[in-house]
């Protein structure tokens, strides 16, 4: 469980807002985190709650429209995203509503519900920290990503110790990259062998790779490629949902889209096209010392804009507006 979820009290001192974060195990939780650090320079103490409509609300799009079918007034503000196809939504009178791409925001609108596009936060504080201590890249591959326990059948499933769904693609990223010679790479996972202790790990290890490979079939966001790009390691990614919004760097192709069911509802998985991603990884060994510190200074300057600085101030005036704060 996330430190920060276990930890938080209210505080006499400050403005005291329960915040709905829907899983304490998973991105969320760690968005949670980040949010909570920002606004603490506004006086702001979140408190987390799993089960309540708190005046933040930290969720997936289709859980909480789906969760939420029979009510009609939350004065909050919703900030969502999901990789699931959306099946129900809803307008909520008093409510403002942020997603994370532009296939959410498509989704909702179809419902009748208008979402303003506000990128997930990333950790700035970490990102020094990263940097100052990391001088030296030891991988030349990166990739994050969680596998999640299924029972379904398809094509996107893998074997480790039991099935799991791999919509990050770690089992191509294995494939791809152990086939090449020279070069190392890490999985930075929930599972072992790959686990990590804590999150300022992730961008340790991020800073220390040369290249972060994003091959996510489905996507509501994506934190660590953003990451990786805050820290300076350029990113190979899919060019299809979030990922076209938001990445910077080296983009492959896509070959089509599956809808595929699942535990957590209908994905649309895009299809990597594995000619174009292979031409692009050559593409990226090949650079020279001066095409690749331009594009990790792309890279770097890029990302400035998910600080979480950036995305508190944003926060901050939608508490204004629902008149969570004076």
């Amino acid at each position: 469980m996330s430190k920060s979820l276990e930890m938080t009290r209210v505080n006499p001192t400050m403005t005291n807002l329960l915040t709905t974060v829907s899983c304490p195990n998973c991105s969320f939780a760690i968005v949670y985190d980040t949010v909570a650090r920002a606004l603490q320079k506004y006086n702001i103490n979140l408190i987390p709650c799993l089960q309540c409509i708190g005046k933040l609300v930290i969720s997936d799009t289709r859980w909480f429209f789906s969760y939420y079918k029979y009510k009609r007034e939350i004065r909050s503000v919703l900030y969502l995203d999901t990789y699931t196809v959306v099946d129900y939504a809803h307008p909520f009178d008093g409510a403002i509503t942020y997603v994370t791409c532009t296939d959410n925001a498509l989704q909702l609108r179809k419902f009748g519900v208008e979402a303003e596009i506000v990128p997930r936060p990333i950790n700035e504080e970490y990102v020094a920290r990263a940097l100052l201590e990391s001088r030296t890249k030891v991988y030349t591959f990166v990739t994050v990503g969680s596998l999640d326990k299924t029972k379904k059948k398809h094509k996107y499933v893998i074997r480790r110790d039991t099935d799991y769904f791999d919509r990050k693609r770690i089992d191509l990223f294995e494939k791809v990259t152990s086939k090449l010679r020279d070069t190392t790479s890490i999985v930075l996972s929930n599972i072992p062998p790959y686990k990590y202790v804590n999150y300022q790990d992730v961008y340790s290890v991020l800073a220390r790779s040369k290249f972060y490979i994003a091959l996510s079939g489905a996507e509501g966001f994506g934190l660590p490629p953003v990451e990786a790009m805050a820290v300076g390691t350029p990113v190979i990614y899919l060019d299809a949902h979030a990922f076209h919004d938001w990445l910077v760097g080296i983009p492959v192709k896509h070959t089509g889209v599956d809808e595929i069911e699942t535990e957590f509802g209908v994905v649309r998985m895009y299809d990597v096209d594995i000619d174009d991603l292979q031409d692009k990884i050559q593409y990226a060994l090949n650079m020279n010392h001066e095409e690749y510190n331009k594009l990790a200074r792309k890279s770097f300057e890029h990302a400035k804009k998910f600080y979480s600085s950036k995305i508190a101030e944003k926060l901050v005036s939608a508490f204004t507006k629902i008149n969570a704060i004076l």
